[in-house]
C-alpha cells in the first residue's frame, strides 16, 4: 500500500551557530577516541562504549534539521500504538542492526523505512557512545545533520508520528523532570520531558542526555 502523500517537511539548518558548534565538537570528540574525521565518518564509538557479549545491536538516529518554521530541531517518532515492544512510545528512528551491517548503515535505513527519510539526505557525523539497555540491547546512537529537504511520513505498521523538537530545549537542563521510581524492591531514577502533549522518557530520553552530556559538557 502507498504511503499517504501528507508528511513532515524538515530542510537544511544552513549556517545555524549552534550546528556549526555541534559538528566541531562531535568531531573532536572523534579524534580524541581515535576515530576518523567527521567527513570519514567510521563505527567506532567514543571511549568509555558500554558493550556486552552476545548483547543484540542497534542502532539510532540523532538528526538535527530546521523545522517548519526555520528552529533548529531534532527528529524523533511516535511507535505504533499496535506494536508489542514499547507500544505509543516516543523513540529516535532506528533498530536492529542486520549482520554485516555498520551502525550508521543500520541508523540510515531504519530512518528510510520508518519515516521515508532518503538515506542521501544526511550527513553523518559520528556514532556515539553506546547505550546498553535493560533489556540487553546496545544501542549506538549515528549522529547526523540534514543536508538535503524531505518530507517525512511515517510508514503506519510501525509508526504512529514524525515530529520534531527544538534542539534548544534538549540542551536545557531544567526542562528535564527527575523522576523516582521503586521497581523489584531497587530505587532507580530517571529523566523526562513532556513536549506538546509527548512523554519522552525511558531509553530514548536516556540516550538524548547521554548525547548532550557526551557532546556537550565534556
Amino acid at each position: 500500500m502507498d504511503r499517504p502523500v501528507h508528511g513532515l517537511s524538515i530542510r537544511p539548518p544552513g549556517a545555524d551557530p549552534s550546528v556549526t558548534e555541534f559538528a566541531w565538537r562531535v568531531g573532536r570528540l572523534a579524534r580524541d577516541a581515535g576515530l576518523a574525521a567527521p567527513e570519514e565518518v567510521t563505527d567506532g564509538d567514543y571511549k568509555g562504549a558500554k558493550d556486552v557479549a552476545g548483547a543484540r545491536q542497534a542502532a539510532v538516529l540523532f538528526l538535527l534539521a530546521a523545522d517548519t518554521s526555520g528552529m533548529l530541531s531534532a527528529v524523533l517518532t511516535q511507535r505504533a500504538a499496535h506494536l508489542k515492544s514499547h507500544p505509543g512510545q516516543v523513540a529516535l528512528p532506528g533498530g536492529r542492526i542486520e549482520s554485516g551491517e555498520t551502525a550508521v548503515a543500520a541508523a540510515l535505513r531504519e530512518a528510510e523505512e520508518e519515516i521515508a527519510l532518503p538515506q542521501g539526505a544526511v550527513q553523518p557525523l559520528a556514532v556515539a557512545d553506546a547505550y546498553l539497555t535493560r533489556t540487553g540491547f546496545v544501542v549506538r546512537p549515528v549522529l547526523g545533520v540534514l543536508r538535503a529537504p524531505a518530507l517525512l511520513v511515517p510508514a503506519p505498521d510501525e509508526v504512529d508520528a514524525v515530529f520534531t523538537v527544538p534542539f534548544s530545549l534538549l540542551r536545557r537542563a531544567p526542562e528535564w523532570e527527575r523522576v523516582r521510581v521503586t521497581r523489584d524492591g531497587h530505587e532507580f531514577e530517571y529523566a523526562e520531558l513532556n513536549y506538546e502533549g509527548r512523554r519522552i522518557w525511558g531509553v530514548t530520553a536516556a540516550i538524548l542526555r547521554q548525547i548532550e552530556n557526551e557532546v556537550w559538557r565534556r
